[in-house]
């Protein structure tokens, strides 16, 4: 979706990472490193996945234009995605007890770790 004024932006390849969002029939990234909302223009072989994550936090990788005088971007041509887990989506300690056992061979937990800190 080049536009006009896309010779007047800088081009660079990279990755963003924020929350995926829809504004009005354009996509939006919420980013932390930007103090606006970043246009996101996915390419066909992603355009599905894209609108799946919508609501989501993820990682874009593709083309980020950006004005000379700006640290941020204002547009990045996206041609990969990655969902970013959420928290609760991830395991906690208790769900993760046993699933490696012998993983301190016959050392004690305290024993085992004093060996990882070389005390």
């Amino acid at each position: 979706m080049p536009t006009d004024t896309t010779s007047a932006l800088q081009r660079s390849h990279g990755q963003l990472r924020g929350k995926l969002r829809r504004a009005g029939d354009h996509l939006v990234l919420d980013c932390r490193l930007s103090p606006h909302a970043i246009e996101v223009v996915p390419s066909a072989e992603i355009a599905e996945d894209m609108e799946a994550a919508v609501g989501s936090k993820v990682t874009l990788v593709g083309m980020k234009f950006h004005r000379p005088d700006r640290h941020f971007p204002e547009r990045i041509e996206a041609t990969a995605i990655e969902l970013i887990p959420v928290r609760s989506d991830a395991p906690n300690l208790r769900e993760l007890r046993g699933t490696w056992p012998n993983a301190t061979g016959k050392l004690t937990a305290e024993e085992f770790v004093r060996r990882l800190r070389d005390e």
